[in-house]
């Protein structure tokens, strides 16, 4: 999904699907995704099996990343 215009209502989508439970690695690159996508990421229980997140240029501050670094996510993902 690297470069396809995901917005964050689509993270918050995402996040709340069943088909996140599958996901081990997710590219959203060059997205607009910025601190609501990424606080939406950070809340999903559902991306439990996520071990790889890409979140290059997408707009995130300091805020959404310390919310994924702070969240159940954040210990178990590589960058």
């Amino acid at each position: 999904l690297h470069g396809t215009l995901f917005q964050p209502w689509d993270a918050e989508l995402l996040a709340g699907s069943d088909i996140a439970r599958q996901l081990r690695m997710l590219i959203l690159g060059r997205n607009p995704l910025g601190d609501r996508g990424a606080v939406a990421l950070a809340r999903s229980a559902s991306l439990s099996e996520l071990q790889h997140l890409n979140l290059q240029r997408c707009g995130i501050t300091s805020a959404g990343a310390h919310a994924l670094a702070d969240s159940p996510l954040g210990p178990r993902l590589t960058w």
